[in-house]
């Protein structure tokens, strides 16, 4: 978990010197939850919308892997203070504050990234396999479970 730890460190450096807030600790492990449960909110999308499971993307799945992961980085730096020997030591990766804010930087933007994609990248996945896309298997799936198509799934497919 040291990468954690220099990612904390370099969120914090950033929200307490470039990008001005009141509390930058705070806010530092609040972003990095952030940014580490976006990857995994767009995989469940993306598994979701492959295997036709569309009706379960809501706010659990889209809100369940965020605050999960605040609350982990909540207890891991904010509740135990674990944040001021994070500070105190200043990490870096590979001994170098350059590679270490390219690595930070290239987590930021990856991560982000899905917030972004997923959206393009869902729409495709439910027009070409999911929903959107029927063939026997999905509607036999869709019998077994009592699943109803959408009435808009026509209008969606012209």
């Amino acid at each position: 978990m040291r990468a954690f730890d220099v990612l904390y460190y370099y969120y914090y450096l950033a929200y307490s010197k470039f990008i001005w807030t009141n509390d930058p600790e705070g806010t530092a492990w609040f972003c990095l939850g952030m940014s580490t449960a976006l990857p995994f909110s767009g995989l469940f999308v993306f598994i979701s919308l492959y295997y036709n499971f569309d009706e379960m993307i809501d706010k659990v799945m889209w809100g369940g892997p965020m605050v999960f992961f605040c609350i982990l980085f909540y207890f891991k730096y904010g509740k135990n203070e674990r944040y001021k020997r994070v500070i105190k030591q200043k990490p870096n990766f590979f001994g170098s504050h350059k590679k270490s804010i390219a690595i930070t930087t290239v987590f930021f933007l990856f991560t982000s990234s899905f917030f972004w994609t997923t959206g393009i990248v869902g729409k495709y996945i439910y027009e070409n396999y999911g929903r959107g896309h029927r063939t026997e298997y999905s509607e036999s799936v869709d019998k077994f479970f009592g699943w109803k198509e959408p009435p808009f799934s026509d209008a969606m497919r012209k």
